[in-house]
Formats: structure tokens, sequence, C-alpha cells
């Protein structure tokens, strides 16, 4: 999603180059997973808020939906193993996605790692 989202704010489709290439480095364990989504969030937050004024709970809330979208995307797609490995991977996207939204909210309240409010 946040490919689709950033080619979106493109002025124009960006040129195909076949000798680019991106990796990601994928979270190795489920703490590394939920920290990743956490600071995603907060960048989602602050990047959304800059481009489009967006309110925390807004994107919170967004973010707690993308598993069910995701999978309602994906299904059609799956054959009967893949869509069932796909199920069961709802837990953990689901994790990522709240952790994901508590990031958010982190940021739209202003808090940041090591803050409390005053």
């Amino acid at each position: 999603g946040e490919d689709t989202e950033f080619a979106g704010r493109l002025a124009e489709p960006p040129a195909w180059a076949p000798g680019v290439v991106t990796l990601h480095r994928n979270a190795r364990t489920s703490g590394e997973l939920i920290r990743d989504a956490f600071q995603r969030g907060r960048r989602y937050y602050a990047a959304m808020r800059q481009l489009r004024g967006a309110r925390g709970t807004t994107l919170a809330k967004q973010a707690l939906r993308d598993p069910r979208k995701a999978l309602a995307l994906a299904e059609p797609a799956l054959d009967g193993r893949q869509r069932l490995l796909a199920r069961s991977s709802l837990a953990i996207l689901r994790l990522a996605s709240a952790a994901k939204a508590l990031g958010i909210l982190a940021a739209a309240s202003g808090l940041s790692r090591g803050q409390t409010r005053p």
C-alpha cells in the first residue's frame, strides 16, 4: 500500500527501469514486526497530516481495517492452499495493523519514544 500511495502522489507515472532494484528488509521476529509497524504508523501519520491534513483517529481506524481489505483483495486470486495460508496469516497482519494504528495515534498525540505528556 505504501508504494501505491506514493505513486499516487507523483505528478507523472514513474518510468520503468529494469536495472533499478529495490530491496526490502523484512522483520524476522514478532518484536521486529511490531516495532517496524509502529514506526511506519508514525511516519504515515506525519506524511498524511502534511499532504492531506488527515486526522490521527481516521488514519488509525483505516489501519485497523487494512487486514480485512487485504484479504478481500487477495482471496479471489488465490487457490485453495494459498488462500488457507493467507487466512492463517491474518492474525499476524492484524497485530501489525494494530501496532501501525498505535504509531499513528502516538504521532498524532505528539508523543514520541521516551516522552510523556505534560
